[in-house]
């Protein structure tokens, strides 16, 4: 089944490692687009919708589905929590920010509009301000529900803590076995393309050493669905220890292919969030613990951990049993060069 990485927050993604790493592991990257005659792609992003890589996601995907009501219900009441959080504590109105017409749902609209007040002027191109505050509370909301609206298996992507956490908070009450899960944290093993290498070699790369990748991609799926189905903690180092050997092997060949074709690249971090339906309290007595020293970088490469975020109602349903979120981060780009 072919995988989705869907960017958040912005339309355009930044010309940099995050979309050289996504466009190498993921079939496809997306981001939200106001609609499909929206023309201000960036040159490169441009390309990769040429080449069939760049796939935009657009908001009337989920103003036209069965999740429609709930969205609006949804955006409406966070946004006026947020108003009347922000009366209380007698805050002016944050600097506006732009955002198009048609990424907004029209009931949407008309409460802020109507309500509120809060649309400060339009622009021509169908482009609004709007309380920057607003708008990140609104895109946000927008970005949960494509992911479960998107017809792929589709997995949000993010460049920083700060951009995950915005979809996936930790949960106030940890208590609750519904906000579970596990956090996979690998160091400084993930080969990053370095930022001279074009998309094209990258793209010409990825066709001649499809097994390769797929090789070395299937060994960290194999620990999510690990992860996943273990219906005991002490199963998980057994687990940990199996992805570390296997891994570093997959990893060597991945690297060594790499060189012969002259991709120049970095050892990145990646980080995962991985669903898991047995409970949260037995498994923090035996996760989180460092596991394997990699002869890469001589430093620890793998912990599992537990984590208690929302997600149970932000992610689709094929994705409620395994990774629903990754975050893909130079450590030491400067030492790590490959």
């Amino acid at each position: 089944m072919a995988q989705t990485i869907l960017y958040y927050p912005k339309i355009n993604i930044p010309d940099g490692a995050w979309l050289r790493s996504a466009i190498l592991y993921w079939d496809h990257v997306s981001s939200i687009v106001p609609n499909e005659d929206y023309a201000y792609f960036s040159p490169e992003l441009y390309y990769l919708q040429q080449e069939g890589i760049y796939r935009p996601f657009y908001p009337q995907t989920v103003f036209s589905s069965k999740y429609a009501d709930a969205f609006c219900d949804c955006a409406v009441k966070r946004i006026f929590a947020y108003l009347m959080a922000a009366r209380n504590e007698r805050n002016g109105q944050n600097e506006p920010a732009r955002i198009h017409m048609d990424k907004i749902y029209a009931p949407v609209f008309e409460k802020l509009l109507e309500e509120t007040g809060l649309v400060h002027c339009e622009h021509t191109c169908g482009w609004l301000e709007i309380d920057s505050r607003v708008v990140q509370i609104y895109i946000k909301t927008l970005a949960e529900y494509a992911i479960r609206c998107a017809e792929e298996y589709t997995v949000l992507g993010a460049d920083s803590n700060v951009h995950q956490q915005e979809i996936f908070h930790s949960a106030s009450y940890r208590a609750t076995p519904q906000t579970q899960c596990c956090r996979i944290s690998l160091t400084n093993c993930l080969p990053q393309p370095a930022l001279d290498v074009s998309y094209e070699d990258i793209l010409a790369f990825k066709r001649r050493r499809k097994p390769e990748l797929d090789a070395f991609w299937d060994e960290l799926h194999a620990l999510e669905i690990n992860l996943c189905r273990a219906e005991d903690p002490a199963q998980i180092p057994l687990y940990e220890a199996q992805f570390v050997t296997r891994w570093e092997r997959a990893s060597a060949d991945l690297r060594r292919v790499l060189k012969e074709a002259r991709i120049s690249f970095f050892l990145a971090g990646l980080f995962a969030l991985v669903a898991s339906p047995f409970c949260g309290r037995l498994l923090a007595q035996t996760a989180g613990m460092p596991i394997a020293d990699t002869v890469q970088t001589g430093v620890s490469m793998l912990s599992v951990a537990v984590d208690y975020v929302y997600y149970r109602k932000k992610v689709g349903a094929a994705r409620e049993n395994g990774a629903f979120s990754y975050l893909i981060r130079a450590e030491r780009e400067g030492l790590l060069r490959r």
